[in-house]
């Protein structure tokens, strides 16, 4: 909520939904031993990392893993939420020229926020969207985070 309210980046509500779903409400591996929340991929990240199989999911729904594949880690969770939203307000797929999550940066709707993240190629997952707007922000009312 305090990074929202100074750089209007995330919505704390998909923020936490995010954090929850991908790390297992914390108890995942990547949560526990890298402090990932996220399970961001290393992207030209320069910090620590962490080394661990990947499963990712096609657009026709069948699901791969990917061996050996290194994730950003963290000393903490709090510096994994602040490099979270620093990827989505700086990430591009052109050298720069366009942001890929432009379209979500600063929105107050966490339902628009949901569907730019899979819209723009955040998770591979087909449903991820409505998994975060069903299952995590309206099923446990995350969106009061929001409220500031």
């Amino acid at each position: 909520m305090q990074d929202w309210q100074k750089r209007r980046i995330m919505l704390p509500s998909v923020v936490v939904a995010q954090a929850v779903k991908e790390s297992g409400w914390g108890t995942s591996e990547l949560a526990q031993r890298a402090k990932a929340l996220f399970g961001i991929k290393q992207n030209g990240w320069k910090g620590k990392t962490y080394i661990k199989t990947a499963t990712e999911q096609k657009k026709d729904g069948s699901i791969y893993k990917v061996e050996n594949t290194v994730w950003r880690a963290y000393d903490n969770w709090e510096q994994s939420i602040i490099d979270h939203n620093d990827y989505i307000a700086s990430r591009s797929t052109d050298g720069g020229k366009t942001l890929r999550y432009a379209e979500i940066i600063g929105s107050e709707d966490y339902k628009k926020v949901c569907m730019g993240l899979q819209r723009c190629g955040y998770a591979t997952s087909l449903n991820y969207a409505e998994s975060l707007i069903h299952d995590y922000i309206e099923k446990y009312h995350f969106d009061r985070f929001d409220k500031s």
